[in-house]
């Protein structure tokens, strides 16, 4: 969990890539991704747990250059929380040459609390891996955990 957080710390805090060359056989997904959760901590008890995620991350043309990430998290009940609307947008970063995205922001009920979201593929295979972490005055709060597929 540690090591999560330290990538995390130095991605956000290395400077701006906005734009990128992908490597050859490197694509960003063209249809949404659905996320099924494997890890949170703390376990909490929830009378309507976050069950999916939905990520659509939008690209260029040539595929090289990421415009945006939507994330949706869908309830058993099926109430659908927009993370743009519960946090204000405080970044986008993509590492050059890797199909790596990492998003910041800031509670919008608590400026206290920030969350950092990273979607990544390291083996560029059809498996991605989503990872939210929220803090509260710079403190972990919260790590969520997710592998995602093309729908």
């Amino acid at each position: 969990m540690r090591a999560v957080l330290l990538l995390l710390t130095m991605l956000v805090c290395s400077p701006v890539y906005a734009e990128f060359q992908a490597s050859p056989g490197m694509n960003w997904p063209t249809r949404q991704l659905e996320c099924g959760i494997v890890g949170l901590e703390p376990r909490e008890a929830d009378n309507d747990p976050i069950y999916k995620i939905l990520l659509n991350v939008t690209v260029n043309d040539a595929n090289t250059q990421v415009q945006s990430l939507g994330v949706l998290h869908v309830s058993v009940d099926g109430k659908i929380y927009d993370r743009s609307e519960q946090y204000k947008f405080g970044g986008l970063e993509s590492t050059p040459g890797k199909l790596d995205l990492v998003w910041q922001g800031v509670w919008r009920k608590n400026s206290d609390v920030t969350m950092l979201g990273h979607l990544y593929n390291a083996a560029n295979t059809r498996r991605w891996v989503y990872i939210e972490v929220q803090f509260k005055n710079n403190r972990q709060q919260m790590q969520m955990m997710s592998i995602c597929h093309e729908e």
